[in-house]
């Protein structure tokens, strides 16, 4: 592999599209639901209550999605591999980088639950690197046996 090398590391753009139209249908059908009760008998009884909450809730989840999608448009994570070291976004919303050298790597293992995790252990911490976050499956391969090399021959010594 020739480095140092970019990945770029955000959520698919196509999946943060449908649960934010999804999100926001379904916010607009609870909130007409609500509306409809509250106009019909003139009193917020459970019905209502339960109407308005989840219209709000909807509501809010939508906001954040829409949130995440901007994010990911104006400040796009990356990935890099550098000679020395890996630098990995992670935390919230891969809202910090952290710069892994390569000869801190103690272990590399892959997690497959509902999603495909690549777990690395370090002296500081285990920091994961989630395939649904690569721009495709061969990217999330190539890392994570680049990363597993890497591992491997710092091990030995």
């Amino acid at each position: 592999m020739i480095l140092p090398r970019k990945y770029p590391y955000n959520p698919r753009l196509m999946t943060i599209f449908a649960i934010t139209i999804m999100g926001g249908s379904v916010s607009l059908i609870f909130g007409t639901l609500a509306m409809q009760l509250t106009f019909k008998s003139m009193t917020i009884d459970g019905p209502a209550i339960f109407a308005w909450a989840q219209a709000i809730l909807l509501a809010v989840g939508t906001l954040l999605w829409t949130n995440l999608m901007v994010r990911r448009r104006c400040n796009p994570k990356v990935l890099k591999l550098d000679e020395d070291a890996i630098v990995l976004p992670h935390g919230f919303l891969q809202g910090e980088t952290t710069r892994i050298s390569y000869s801190d790597i103690q272990r590399v293992w892959e997690t497959r639950s509902r999603r495909i995790w690549t777990n690395i252990a370090t002296r500081y911490g285990t920091f994961s690197l989630g395939e649904s976050l690569m721009p495709d499956r061969e990217s999330y391969n190539a890392v994570r046996d680049f990363l597993i090399s890497r591992a491997s021959l710092f091990s030995k010594r």
